[in-house]
């Protein structure tokens, strides 16, 4: 799988599956050796499962449906960073998460290392105009 069909599987998957607090639909998308990091400067998660156990202790906090967008993936070699945005409610109050994410796909287009960079504010915050491009 080329690397841009890999990463725009990843982007339309993550947008289904965040909503969702779909687990097991995120957990496809890594490979049996995976590193996921959710934040520069905490331990990495390993394998599927380790992406999947990210996912279910962020989403434990999520009190409604999140609401999430995605840019398109800007794609270099194995290689792809994507924008996202997203307003979850968590402590009875909205909070919004802009972030990038930078995966690394295997040659099956399985994310092989993913390292995610993201900032919160509290209340709801719509992107900038220039946001995804």
């Amino acid at each position: 799988m080329k690397t841009v069909e890999a990463a725009r599987r990843w982007r339309d998957t993550w947008l289904r599956a965040w909503p969702a607090q779909d687990v097991d639909a995120l957990r496809s998308l890594y490979g049996e050796h995976a590193v996921f990091r959710s934040h520069p400067f905490r331990e990495p998660r390993l394998g599927p499962d380790g992406a999947a156990g990210y996912a279910s202790w962020a989403f434990a906090s999520e009190e409604a449906p999140a609401e999430c967008r995605f840019a398109e993936p800007i794609v270099d070699g194995d290689r792809a960073t994507c924008e996202y945005w997203a307003v979850v409610r968590s402590g009875g109050s909205e909070q919004t998460i802009a972030g990038v994410s930078v995966i690394h796909v295997d040659d099956e287009g399985l994310v092989a290392f993913q390292r995610d960079y993201w900032a919160v504010e509290v209340g709801r915050r719509d992107p900038s105009d220039d946001w995804g491009r």
